[in-house]
Order: structure tokens, then sequence, then C-alpha cells
């Protein structure tokens, strides 16, 4: 959906702007799409320079730099491109997320509010915005689910926590199906139910991602009292037994996780690609004092539709991984979606990730995890930080522009022989 809104603003051009140049616009557009970042913006630039006053131009410019990762480049086009058209949600959308990135919350969270497409219907269906957390107390509340399975494990149950030492009687998580067995063991969520069954019973409903803003969150002040989240402990308690038939609890306990989701916007630009080849990864098991485990499903059982495809040929079914643990297939799927996971995740000593569900899902359990991210972040780990505000346990490693992931993946090699 993400990617769709996208490109339906940079499609939206020419012939709503006829002073637009249009073969020159439609080659820079070109450019963009064929992920020729810097030769779209410098022809967009160039546009931009000429047409000042065009908020089509001035919203690609925007977008190209973001894409490019000049995220504090790209704000004064996206600020201006709104003060000649208000109603551009991906403007301000994208607005947002570089405000939110350069640690500028204040505005950031409000603009944010735009992720919802019809903001006259948003705000009928959700009429929290001129609620305090005064006003909730002693009420029941629902906090509605949105966006992916890491964005709520983020935001849901960390904000449900908030929500109760502020007073609020009941929380009621209305979210994905596979999160519903999770996110019943959080302490502070009195009910959690599947998006696919009605919801009743309740006096104020807030979408996840809107609790940021609700709560007045700044860098500063984001509630990170981890964990939020817990495994359960009989499979905890199973899970330890296995993992010894493994290791015999004589070697450093890795968890990898290499892939993340296929198909989406992300994935498509080379900057922001978050996904690394398995094979890359072969250089850790060298370490003797090294046990990986894969916190992927089972190769034979995957249900991520397109993962052997897009994880590399060292994911093929019939590849010998002897150097990477692997857990049956019955993994995540018996006993509940992300509840082995969970369960083994208590059992390891560091969580080795791309960035994706996983990282949310360790960091909100208060596990030790190291996020290899690509040269062009994702908004919520900011610019330059090794560190994260979001979670105390996570240590950040950033992909620049002119290394590999194979250089990357070398440096936590050369840290993991001091552990």
């Amino acid at each position: 959906m993400k990617k769709a809104i996208i490109f339906l603003c940079l499609f939206q051009t020419v012939s709503n702007f006829s002073t637009v140049h249009t073969t020159d616009f439609k080659k820079a557009l070109t450019l963009v799409q064929n992920h020729q970042y810097q030769q779209g913006l410098e022809l967009l630039l160039q546009l931009a320079e000429q047409q000042p006053n065009n908020p089509t131009i001035l919203y690609n410019t925007a977008y190209t730099f973001k894409q490019l990762g000049y995220i504090t480049d790209a704000i004064p086009f996206y600020e201006r491109a709104i003060a000649l058209n208000p109603e551009n949600g991906p403007a301000h959308l994208g607005l947002a997320k570089a405000y939110l990135a350069t640690g500028n919350f204040t505005d950031g969270w409000q603009a944010f509010e735009y992720r919802m497409a019809n903001q006259k219907k948003y705000r009928q269906e959700y009429p929290f915005h001129n609620l305090t957390l005064e006003d909730l107390k002693g009420k029941t509340v629902l906090l509605k689910a949105e966006w992916g399975f890491g964005d709520m494990m983020q935001f849901l149950p960390r904000y449900a926590q908030v929500l109760k030492e502020a007073g609020v009687k009941k929380i009621i998580a209305h979210t994905f199906n596979p999160l519903v067995q999770l996110f019943a063991l959080c302490p502070y969520i009195d009910q959690a139910i599947s998006l696919k069954e009605p919801a009743t019973g309740y006096d104020t409903q807030i979408p996840a991602l809107s609790l940021p803003l609700l709560c007045s969150t700044t860098v500063d002040s984001i509630p990170a009292d981890i964990p939020y989240l817990q495994a359960d402990p009989n499979l905890v308690a199973y899970w330890a037994q296995e993992l010894k038939k493994v290791d015999g609890n004589q070697k450093l306990r890795i968890g990898l996780c290499w892939q993340a989701k296929p198909g989406i916007f992300l994935e498509n630009n080379p900057l922001t690609r978050r996904s690394i080849p398995l094979e890359r990864f072969a250089p850790l098991a060298q370490l003797e004092h090294v046990q990986l485990y894969s916190l992927h499903p089972s190769i034979l059982s995957s249900r991520h539709k397109g993962l052997e495809e897009h994880s590399g040929s060292a994911l093929r079914a019939d590849s010998n991984l002897k150097w990477l643990h692997q857990f049956g297939p019955d993994f995540d799927k018996t006993n509940g979606r992300f509840m082995d996971t969970a369960a083994v995740i208590e059992n390891l000593d560091l969580i080795i990730s791309v960035d994706t569900a996983i990282v949310h899902l360790a960091g909100a359990l208060g596990a030790p995890v190291w996020v290899l991210l690509p040269s062009v972040a994702e908004w919520r780990w900011q610019l330059h930080q090794t560190e994260t505000p979001w979670y105390p346990n996570v240590r950040l490693f950033r992909k620049k522009k002119e290394q590999t992931w194979s250089d990357l993946i070398a440096t936590i090699k050369e840290l993991l022989c001091t552990l």
C-alpha cells in the first residue's frame, strides 16, 4: 500500500501542472524509477530552480533526496510543496518521516497522522485527538493495529504500559491474528483479539501509531522500560533443553535473521534494501566458540512466500547448511506465530538481524540485538546513531554507501572474537 501511495504521487504530475517541462520531468521520474537517483535528482533540482512554485516538482525532489538518504536536504522541499498544496498527503507523510529521522518528534508525530489517506474519515472514526491521558483514566481503550508486525511490537504494547500507568482501566489490543497469542502474554494488555473479530465494549479507540502523538513523545521521553513483552515460560524451559542438545551450553548462542519481507517498497531501492544473502553470514560460523541459529521458519516449511527466491542460493531446500542450525517444520506453527521464536530468543546470548520484525520482538523481550542497517535506514533508526532510544539493548551497525554487506559482517566477526 505504501508503495502505491508513493508512485501515485510520482505520476500525478504532468496533466495537473501544465507548466512542467513535460519531457524533462518524465525523464527525471524514469531515472528515479530505475534507481538512478543521483541523475534524477540533478534534473529535478534544475526543474525546481526554473519553477520554484510547482509543488509536484518540489515533492518529487524531496522524495528523491530522501531515497538517497539526504534527509535534511529533503525537508525544505517537502515543506515548500505542502505550503503550496496543503492537501498533499504523501508530502506530509514524507515530511513526517524526515522530521522523525532527524529527531524533530514534536512536528513529526503531527505530520505522521497523514499516513491515513482520508483525514476526514480518519478523524471521524478515531475521535481521540482532543483527548489527553487524563481524559482516559478509568476508561476502556481499544488500541488498533496498523502497518506491520514489527511496528506493532514496537508501539502497541510499549504504549499500553504508558496508558496503564496513566490510569486506563482496560486495554484491548485489536491486532493482527499472528500477534494475538504474543500480546495476550503482555502484562499491560487486558485482552488481545484478532482484527478478524469485531471489537466491542470500549470507550475510545486509538490507532497504534498515533500513540506517540497522544503521549507527546520526544526523543528524550520515549518510554523504554524494557522488557514489555514476554515469552511463554513453559516454552522457554522446553527450548532451553533443545538448545542444550545442539551446543551443550558450551558456545555463544547467536540467533540469525537475514531476510526482510520480500516485495515491499524498501526492498526495491538498493540503498534501502534490508535483506542480506544468507551466505554472507557464513564467516561468522568460522568462530569455534559460536553456534548460529536460524530465526526464520524452516526452509522446508517456509510461510513467507518468495523467501527462498529472495534469500540467495544458500537457502534452497537442498542446501547443506551445517553451519546454521534450523528448527523443524512445527517451529512457530503448533504453538502459535512468534511463540517459539520468543522462547528461543530468551535462550540466546545475542541476536544479529536485518531490520525486520525479529528486531522488535527481541528488543521488546530485552535481548541483546545487533541490527544491520542499509546505508539509507528507516526513519525509526534516525540518521547516524549506533544506539537507539527505542531499545537500550539494541546496537546499530550501519552500512556505508561505499561498503558491502561482507565488509560490515567482517566488522561484526571481529567483535564476536572478543565475546
